[in-house]
């Protein structure tokens, strides 16, 4: 299958969030050796960012990481220029596209409820994980702690979700108590 490529999304820096997913997407792309990516001429279905407009006419890919903005409470704190640009932008690839996809389920819902796509065409694909370096029953390197943790890495932000951490840290704190654990 030819997967064409939206301008500049080859190009984007991995030093940013959207770069560095885009690298994982892409890199998991390049590894099957079904696929080949191409950034002109014929595809079978183009990749592009939700957040950006499509391009016309072509079977359309689009992958969304969030429509939080669409949340009143979110948008009251975010400068009204950026809501509107970028809902605007996303609300017309979302519709120009065949399927869209989201690295969650919660952002599969906000898209769902935000633009009114069927639940059929909006997948959650959640970004890449390397499975040589995370994986259940892996052995552990000296020094490193076998204790189940929560990890949290975003910035503390409203739509960041902050209610699942610490839904994990008291699921946690009750298995340390229910298995008498001294983690």
């Amino acid at each position: 299958m030819r997967v064409g490529l939206a301008p500049g999304l080859a190009a984007l820096s991995p030093g940013t969030g959207h770069g560095t997913a885009w690298a994982s997407v892409l890199g998991e792309l390049r590894s099957d050796p079904a696929v080949k990516l191409v950034q002109r001429g014929r595809a079978d279905v183009w990749l592009a960012s939700g957040h950006a407009p499509p391009p016309d006419g072509r079977p359309l890919v689009v992958q969304v990481h969030e429509a939080s903005w669409a949340d009143p409470t979110l948008r009251r704190i975010l400068h009204p220029e950026f809501a509107a640009a970028i809902d605007a932008a996303t609300r017309a690839s979302v519709a120009a596209a065949a399927r869209v996809i989201t690295p969650s389920g919660a952002a599969r819902r906000q898209v769902i409820d935000a633009y009114g796509r069927a639940p059929d065409d909006v997948h959650a694909v959640p970004h890449g994980v390397d499975h040589h370096l995370f994986r259940p029953g892996l052995d552990l390197e000296p020094g490193l702690v076998a204790t189940p943790y929560v990890l949290f890495v975003a910035v503390l932000h409203p739509r960041k979700n902050f209610a699942a951490v610490r839904e994990a840290a008291k699921f946690l704190r009750g298995w340390r108590t229910a298995t008498n654990s001294t983690y």
